[in-house]
């Protein structure tokens, strides 16, 4: 069995809940610029944030590792105990330093991927909270920025400085973790301190490759009109010029299968679907790994399957019918080919895109933002014809349709 042990560490920053640490009557000391923000978390329902609370990150090695994993093989992670802070007890921004991780965490493309425990024994009630996501290292203008993993800057020569081209920090929502004895003996508090057992005294994190599934996964739909009297064709092309990220759910194991968080792939490859009249999705197919993670909360452990690379396969479904609700927020369109290829508007998600239902029960998310070699297209035949988006008008929808006037 290979041991993949090139990122394991402990960062030496100290767990603390900025601006929420009670008032002294010492001289305040300059203030210190925090570090930015790498993403933003959701408290489980029915709870707040305390000062107490406690986060540690466990930050995998990248893509380009993960993608040579044998069956047996271990990952050893890279813990973080960051900085954090919370307004109103319902959002809590963590903060990483820049150039704090290790390159080995982090893929060609900037991606980083992060499993993240939440303990707050602080509260009304005690309660843990998990996710995982993964966030985009950037260098906008010679500044570090993080950023949510499908941000693209379309013009990286454009705006002058950082904050005329802030992009939108990534964003997860916690899942609460029902106890267990492990849990309970983390939670507990210490009769000689009474203060809760601290997690940054948790060893770094381990998982084991135990299973490796080919997976489908629908990226995208285009619905032309199908009638006889009409010519009107789509298609969408898939990144085939250029590197793309494209983000997938994970599933884990809390007695029985459920959604756990998300994780952003690259690849460098990409398809040119030809043009139908069909409704169709098109899908590509993903390699997921089942991992075992002996130190996930603090030596809980559980089991995830987790998305590794693409494999570059592709195919496509014919659909039966359009959306319904018919989408409502429509233009009218003209003779030519019309196309959606940039990332200043909605992406593609997909709640269930990710087809694993016939494995653990349940199908998994998947969600991809537009780019100029990431595009729906549409040929349209006559002037008696509009398209309609679903968010928004299709200039900025993520999900597209075309329908007669």
């Amino acid at each position: 069995m290979k041991r993949h042990n090139a990122i394991l560490a402990t960062s030496a920053a100290a767990a603390m809940l900025v601006g929420l640490a009670p008032a002294s009557s010492a001289t305040p000391p300059d203030p210190v610029a925090p570090d930015p923000v790498a993403f933003e978390l959701q408290v489980p329902a029915g709870v707040k944030a305390s000062p107490d609370l406690q986060v540690i990150l466990d930050a995998w090695p990248s893509q380009e590792y993960e993608s040579k994993l044998e069956v047996g093989d271990e990952l050893t992670s890279f813990r973080i105990v960051p900085e954090v802070s919370s307004s109103d007890g319902t959002t809590i921004s963590v903060h990483i330093p820049a150039d704090s991780l290790p390159a080995d965490a982090i893929n060609s493309e900037g991606l980083v991927h992060f499993d993240v425990t939440v303990l707050d024994s602080g509260g009304k009630s005690d309660w843990v909270g998990t996710t995982s996501l993964s966030v985009q290292e950037l260098d906008l203008h010679g500044q570090s920025a993080w950023a949510d993993p499908l941000y693209i800057p379309e013009h990286p020569d454009g705006p002058t400085t950082l904050s005329a081209s802030r992009p939108q920090v990534a964003s997860a929502v916690l899942t609460s973790v029902a106890s267990n004895s492990k849990l309970n003996n983390v939670l507990s508090t210490s009769s000689d301190t009474d203060t809760a057992v601290p997690l940054s005294v948790c060893p770094p994190s381990k998982k084991t490759l135990k299973q490796s599934s080919r997976r489908w996964a629908t990226v995208g739909t285009t619905y032309p009109l199908k009638g006889s009297d009409s010519g009107t064709k789509a298609r969408m092309q898939y990144s085939k010029t250029a590197t793309h990220k494209t983000t997938f759910g994970i599933a884990a194991s809390n007695g029985g299968w459920s959604s756990s968080g998300t994780k952003t792939v690259s690849g460098s490859w990409g398809h040119d679907w030809n043009y139908s009249k069909q409704y169709r999705a098109y899908r590509v197919e993903v390699m997921y790994g089942k991992y075992y993670n002996s130190g996930w909360a603090c030596g809980a452990g559980r089991s995830t399957w987790e998305p590794r690379y693409e494999t570059g396969g592709v195919t496509h479904v014919n659909l039966s019918s359009r959306p319904s609700p018919t989408y409502k927020n429509c233009s009218i369109v003209s003779a030519g080919t019309w196309t959606r290829g940039l990332s200043d508007g909605h992406s593609y998600k997909h709640s269930t895109g990710v087809k694993f239902k016939s494995v653990i029960g349940v199908d998994l998310s998947v969600e991809g933002q537009f780019n100029s070699a990431k595009t729906y297209q549409y040929s349209i035949v006559g002037n008696k014809q509009k398209l309609c988006g679903k968010q928004t008008y299709p200039s900025k929808a993520g999900n597209i349709a075309l329908y007669r006037r």
